[in-house]
């Protein structure tokens, strides 16, 4: 199987030598790795919009793969990589298997809050949370927005880690959903 591999590591500065490691373990496993940026360079030299490039790109990796290893640690923020966020609805309107994995455990409306300030507001007996904004904050005892995380048949693996990326917590989920 083709496994496209999504997630934000592609902004480490060591994202050749992550982009190895997690495609050898992919490689163990019997199935062949999809790196998102594989093969950029091939649209890096007609199209000189970069940005557009590497869209074309990506789009093309997900085509060609039959499932989808997504990393949705929170990124820049308390959600996952918006970009990891796409490709993972790309899968799903491509009917293609996503397994998800976090390294967070927290709740998003906790990593908003820890980040934000929010408050609490009772409109007809129910109270909700809201940031500074106003915005109303979904607390549906979810590890990230419900849009990335309850989709049917689309199972996630929380696991534990400090880092956005450790290739010990990669393996392990990688070994969770592939090792059949």
């Amino acid at each position: 199987m083709k496994i496209y591999l999504a997630g934000p590591e592609i902004f480490l500065k060591d994202v050749k030598k992550i982009n190895e490691q997690k495609a050898n373990i992919i490689k163990k496993l019997g199935h062949t790795p999809i790196i998102p940026t594989e093969g950029v360079e091939n649209y890096l030299s007609t199209i000189f919009d970069k940005g557009n490039a590497i869209y074309l790109n990506c789009i093309k990796n997900l085509k060609r793969s039959d499932a989808i290893l997504a990393n949705i640690t929170p990124f820049r923020g308390p959600s996952c990589d918006v970009g990891t966020a796409f490709e993972i609805g790309y899968a799903l309107a491509s009917n293609m298997p996503v397994y998800k994995y976090t390294n967070n455990n927290e709740t998003y409306i906790s990593k908003i809050s820890n980040q934000n300030q929010t408050k609490k507001i009772t409109i007809d007996n129910e109270t909700e949370t809201y940031d500074e904004n106003n915005y109303f904050i979904e607390d549906c005892g979810l590890v990230d927005n419900l849009m990335v995380v309850e989709q049917q048949g689309s199972p996630l693996l929380m696991l534990k880690s400090d880092l956005t990326f450790d290739i010990k917590t990669f393996e392990k989920a990688a070994r969770h959903f592939l090792l059949k």
